[in-house]
């Protein structure tokens, strides 16, 4: 009853923990995805924003050069055009890379809450399940092994104890 009882529990243990690490495995496996993308989308924000300051630059710089022909030159309005499908398209990769850190740091948040719920809790609980009851167990154990042997001491101490009363009362004359 007893192996089958160990058997029982360690084989739920094993499952729960297995269930536990799977839970583990896939929150990290979701912030390592979302670090990649959050990595990617920096990189492309920064690349665009290198972009828009090279326009900005050139365009401050014409201006600068040209103060009495803004907004009149052929150059100047192409500039301004550039500038400004620079400086959108940098507002969207600057969101895009936005969205990707908040659903970055999100998964972290998911990812410590699981790691500590596992390490705090779970692994306790496990430990725990795993504990068997084998002290207790073991110690009926000891207890029940001590009682037949003191029993079966007691037994022998009283026929030895018979065999020297019948010893002492033997009388070869009395037999007679």
């Amino acid at each position: 009853h007893r192996l089958d009882d160990i058997q029982r529990i360690s084989r739920k243990c094993r499952d729960i923990g297995s269930f536990a690490h799977g839970e583990i495995s896939r929150v990290l496996s979701e912030l390592h995805t979302a670090m990649k993308t959050y990595q990617m989308c920096y990189a492309q924000c920064a690349g665009v924003e290198a972009k828009f300051r090279i326009a900005e630059h050139g365009k401050v710089k014409y201006e600068e050069a040209n103060p009495n022909k803004i907004g009149a030159t052929r150059k100047h309005r192409a500039l301004e055009r550039d500038f400004e499908k620079k400086q959108q398209k940098y507002q969207e990769f600057k969101l895009k890379a936005l969205k990707a850190r908040n659903e970055y740091l999100l998964c972290i948040d998911a990812a410590n809450a699981a790691l500590h719920k596992y390490f705090a809790e779970d692994l306790s609980d496990l430990i725990d399940c795993m504990d068997l009851g084998m002290q207790h167990w073991l110690s009926d154990l000891i207890t029940t092994v001590v009682s037949a042997r003191k029993a079966l001491c007691q037994n022998e101490m009283d026929a030895l104890a018979e065999l020297s009363g019948f010893k002492d009362g033997l009388d070869a004359k009395v037999d007679k």
